[in-house]
């Protein structure tokens, strides 16, 4: 027969590692947090990160799936594979703020595009409250490209698509600007670099508006209350001390899986402004 007091010493042993873990997990969660860059890092969905919530869901669901297309299709190619066309937003409360955001670096930072051939569209936006509604106002557009990409968008052929589709009367609304904008800009990679590999983009500006105009927004939201008892399933009540980090991981966003990412590129601060 085991003396009691062996009893009590596994048993205080097994709290001590319990315990041990709880802290290993905590301070994971602190370092993750605490490990920031100067810029954000990119979104989950990496092609459109939409900081200032100025895109319609349409909007952002297209560019990443183009996007996303865009980059498996061309990875491949030897020397020009892999383009990446990004969108970010920012809100401003100055527009002299929007000199501290360099694209150079922002590219660099998130790694757009495979052998250089990156494209990083950043659009700054002021915001105000009438009667209780925010708004907000486009300030400035910048678009940097990479070392290779610059030969297939010099300044002057960003400078006609900006001017042609975000500052252009032709559509009113944002969204309708942006789909265009970035319609052309991939029609340019599919048509000028990868001419040899793929027929020619089309697309319609009808459709875009449609869907813009019939979209019914999906609740797809997680239920981590719902994940909490998935946890307790599947490891036990008693592995609390693994439950409570992970969920406080959920929810902080401390650790993610990316379904996207760079490519890897760079840029050596080759592009193009234009203010309202």
């Amino acid at each position: 027969m085991v003396p009691m007091r062996y009893h009590k010493l596994i048993f205080q042993t097994n709290q001590y590692n319990k315990i041990i873990v709880f802290i290993l997990f905590s301070i994971l969660i602190l370092f993750s947090g605490c490990t920031k860059n100067e810029y954000p890092d990119p979104t989950n969905e990496f092609y459109v990160n939409d900081y200032a919530r100025a895109f319609h869901p349409i909007t952002r669901s297209e560019i990443v799936f183009e996007g996303e297309r865009l980059y498996e299709e061309t990875k491949d190619i030897e020397v020009i594979g892999g383009a990446q066309i990004v969108f970010a937003t920012f809100i401003v409360d100055d527009v002299n703020e929007v000199s501290e955001y360099n694209r150079t670096d922002i590219l660099r930072q998130w790694g757009i595009g495979k052998n250089d051939m990156g494209i990083l569209v950043l659009m700054f936006f002021s915001e105000s409250v009438r009667d209780g509604i925010e708004y907000i106002y486009l300030e400035e557009t910048q678009i940097e490209v990479g070392f290779r990409m610059e030969q297939y968008l010099p300044a002057a052929k960003l400078g006609q698509i900006l001017d042609n589709t975000i500052y252009s009367d032709t559509y009113s609304d944002l969204d309708m600007k942006v789909g265009y904008l970035f319609y052309e800009l991939i029609k340019v990679v599919y048509e000028e670099v990868y001419v040899e590999y793929y027929s020619l983009f089309s697309y319609d500006m009808d459709d875009f508006e449609y869907a813009l105009d019939n979209y019914v927004p999906i609740d797809d939201t997680p239920d981590l209350t719902l994940i909490a008892w998935i946890l307790i399933l599947l490891t036990g009540p008693d592995k609390w001390y693994v439950i409570v980090p992970v969920i406080f991981i959920l929810i902080g966003g401390g650790i993610g899986i990316r379904r996207n990412r760079g490519g890897g590129g760079s840029s050596g601060g080759y592009g193009i402004f234009r203010r309202r």
